[in-house]
């Protein structure tokens, strides 16, 4: 749903809404960035009261790789590493092409570690 523009979400709220209204037996199940709860808001002020939202943590590596690789097995493909093709072919170039102060800051990041970092 993140992707959806503010009408499409408009649309979706008053869709739902209607739903509501006549108690019918519908449920959308959505996905988004952690602003799509404001978006909804600003297509449709009573978003709130027709969502329930949840948050998603990060899956361990574990635990994307399984969620990966075993719907994949289950239709016999089999992928590839392809970390280092993207170190190299994808995050390498567009390292290079930041100016200084912005290889300096992902310099930073990348040392905090693991884990999701907010930006200030």
């Amino acid at each position: 749903m993140q992707n959806l523009d503010r009408a499409s979400l408009g649309a979706i709220c008053m869709a739902l809404h209607r739903v509501s209204q006549q108690d019918l037996p519908v449920a959308l199940v959505g996905a988004g960035l952690p602003t799509l709860p404001t978006m909804l808001r600003a297509a449709k002020p009573y978003a709130p009261r027709l969502f329930s939202y949840h948050t998603l943590g990060q899956l361990s590596a574990a635990e994307a790789r399984l969620a990966l690789v075993g719907p994949a097995g289950l239709q016999s493909v089999e992928f590839k590493i392809v970390n280092d093709s993207l170190d190299r072919g994808f995050f390498g170039p567009a390292f290079e092409l930041a100016t200084d102060a912005e290889q300096r800051y992902l310099i930073a990041i990348a040392n905090l570690g693991g884990g999701p970092v907010q930006d200030c």
